[in-house]
């Protein structure tokens, strides 16, 4: 009977695991970030493409269409509370699309280990580069 509830119990944790914001960001590799959002094929993430990639998720993202992201709808793109409050410069409890890509260009920056403007798929499988991929994905 015991055997029975554990590959149940297995299943359950892994479509929990599978629906969180975290899976996303894990399932996206550093290369497939690049084959996704490499737009010029040079095997690189240029800044320029991360924040293009940003603004098609920040449409996907703004679920009532209104132009802004408010906490829940950036909690979805595994944006913290902290990031939140910082990139929110009016204070309106709200993210419009400037704010949202400070928090990419930020995050970009923060990949960017050896400071050379791109990141290749080694930064985008770092932690912090995941942080971004998770934000694009």
């Amino acid at each position: 009977m015991i055997s029975n509830k554990l590959p149940i119990a297995a299943v359950l944790a892994a479509v929990t695991y599978l629906a969180s914001p975290l899976a996303s960001a894990v399932a996206l590799t550093g290369q497939d970030a690049l084959s996704r959002f490499d737009t010029d094929h040079d095997g690189t993430l240029s800044q320029k493409e991360a924040v293009r990639a940003a603004d098609a998720r920040f449409r996907a993202l703004d679920q009532d269409a209104d132009g802004t992201l408010d906490a829940k709808e950036a909690e979805a793109a595994g944006i913290t509370k902290s990031e939140f409050d910082k990139a929110d410069r009016d204070k309106d409890g709200t993210l419009d699309k400037k704010e949202f890509n400070s928090i990419v260009v930020s995050r970009f920056k923060q990949a960017n280990a050896d400071s050379d403007r791109t990141l290749d798929a080694k930064e985008l499988d770092s932690p912090p580069g995941q942080a971004l991929v998770q934000l694009l994905h």
